[in-house]
């Protein structure tokens, strides 16, 4: 199943989706995959999540939880949280439209040095907890939090 995402979602590359050129595959996971790409009308670089077609065919309630994921992130607006520009499905793909942050997630620069120095380590925390504390007092929960969903810019 996910080979075959994987190499059906890499002819996306070069497309557009949601006024967005889709330039290169940033990562991968069970529900889909992100893109680097780049928004024609802005004139920016964005992030763009796409849902496995196949995921969602499989699993009814995935394109209302993709939706609904868009619309809670949309909602939040803060410095240490990833804003969402669009959600909405081209030529039956599902996708959101995301800020682009350029950097690398928790996960990938832990891999790097198995763990961070308290000097590098607070830093990142600090934020992390101040976009989690925004998102509770938006009376919001984010039930993924893990060092694979925390961008750290480069």
């Amino acid at each position: 199943m996910r080979e075959e995402f994987t190499l059906a979602q890499d002819r996306l590359i070069g497309e557009m989706i949601g006024g967005c050129k889709i330039e290169a595959k940033l990562g991968q996971g069970g529900m889909g995959a992100v893109y680097k790409a780049h928004h024609q009308a802005l004139d920016i670089p964005v992030a763009v999540k796409i849902l496995s077609p196949r995921f969602a065919s499989e699993n009814p309630t995935a394109v209302e939880r993709f939706i609904q994921e868009a619309r809670v992130a949309a909602r939040l607006q803060h410095r240490n949280i990833v804003g969402v520009l669009n959600v909405g499905k081209e030529r039956g793909v599902h996708f959101i439209v995301m800020q682009y942050v350029n950097g690398q997630t928790l996960e990938e620069r832990l891999g790097k040095n198995k763990r961070l120095s308290p000097q590098a380590a607070l830093p990142i925390m600090l934020q992390a907890c101040e976009a989690l504390e925004y998102a509770r007092t938006s009376k919001m929960v984010h039930r993924d939090i893990k060092p694979d969903n925390i961008m750290v810019e480069a």
